[in-house]
């Protein structure tokens, strides 16, 4: 029962996303499908109309495993917390960001070649929009060391890059998160300019009632990326009676 709370307090939008990301990585670790249907071909998409591949490039991480279950945590974390954050209250302004920067890159993924599958590259540019959201949050990263939000991108740029994992594509999912950030935020609060508008039939769609069941608390002091107590569930959010 306490786990079942604690799946019933994850926000609708990332509960989607973590549900549908691991359906994609159990089918192909039961072999019901594999990576083959699932990964971005343009010439597929258009010329044989498999246009589910231009959302399931996003959905698949890997095959269950360690690597898979931590990007998950990192996507669920992340993700979470800018929908009962940030976007409180605007299902549909976060919604909207998630598919800019979907649509983002699957513009700039042809150019960069190797591009069949965009999860990280967008887990990072969601990750970088709440650390800029966020600059003074402590986290502690892998249990080494602790840094401020603000430079959390960075780190695990060069985390991997040590470890030879690091893309064009990852570079590119900061880039967007930062172009981003700059046209909602740096834009509105220094210029009064407004650039990025929710489209209204999204806000009807997902707004049409307002969100009562989610609220954002003041943030912890620190935040340990390594760490998978349930527990955590009753300080990261607070369910309104």
């Amino acid at each position: 029962k306490k786990r079942m709370d604690i799946i019933n307090l994850i926000p609708p939008v990332t509960k989607t996303f973590l549900v549908a990301a691991s359906l994609c990585s159990l089918g192909v670790t039961l072999e019901l499908i594999t990576p083959l249907e699932l990964y971005l071909n343009y010439d597929l998409v258009f010329s044989k109309m498999e246009v589910w591949r231009l959302i399931t490039n996003f959905l698949y991480i890997g095959p269950l495993s360690f690597p898979f279950f931590l990007h998950l945590y990192f996507f669920h974390v992340y993700s979470a917390n800018l929908e009962v954050g940030s976007f409180h209250r605007n299902r549909s302004g976060f919604i909207f960001m998630i598919l800019l920067m979907a649509s983002a890159l699957l513009l700039i993924s042809p150019l960069l070649g190797n591009s069949s599958f965009l999860s990280h590259a967008l887990t990072l540019a969601m990750l970088y929009v709440w650390a800029r959201r966020n600059p003074f949050e402590q986290i502690r990263l892998y249990g080494l060391f602790t840094i401020s939000a603000a430079y959390l991108p960075y780190c695990l740029l060069v985390i991997n890059w040590f470890a030879g994992s690091v893309t064009l594509l990852e570079l590119c999912g900061i880039l967007i998160g930062h172009t981003y950030y700059f046209l909602t935020d740096i834009m509105s609060h220094v210029y009064d300019v407004n650039i990025i508008q929710t489209p209204s039939l999204l806000k009807r769609i997902f707004d049409e009632e307002p969100v009562h069941h989610f609220q954002a608390e003041e943030p912890q002091n620190i935040i340990d990326i390594n760490e998978f107590d349930d527990d955590d569930y009753d300080h990261q959010y607070n369910v309104p009676g």
